[in-house]
């Protein structure tokens, strides 16, 4: 009965302890620009359909700059109307 307590104990113990072979792992990954990290999107009018994207590090950062850039200027240009458009 005690050898099942503290193999129980040992148990549960491992589990709170960190690896240090995965936080190792982890900074390796999150310092290399030229990882490659695959992410799945939603295709725009499809509530099934979704898109690989398969990109490095380095460019995951440029794409999420550059589509930050472009909300920030949509939002800093005023609506002009015109016969095409109404704002």
């Amino acid at each position: 009965m005690r050898r099942g307590c503290h193999l129980v104990v040992m148990i549960a113990l491992a589990g709170l302890l960190p690896s240090a072979g995965v936080a190792e792992t982890e900074t390796k990954s999150k310092d290399d620009p030229g990882e490659l990290i695959c992410r799945s999107e939603p295709v725009l009018g499809s509530r099934l359909v979704k898109k690989k994207y398969c990109l490095t590090r380095s460019q995951w950062d440029e794409r999420r700059a550059s589509d930050r850039q472009i909300i920030e200027r949509s939002q800093m240009t005023p609506c002009l109307p015109t016969r095409s458009s109404n704002c």
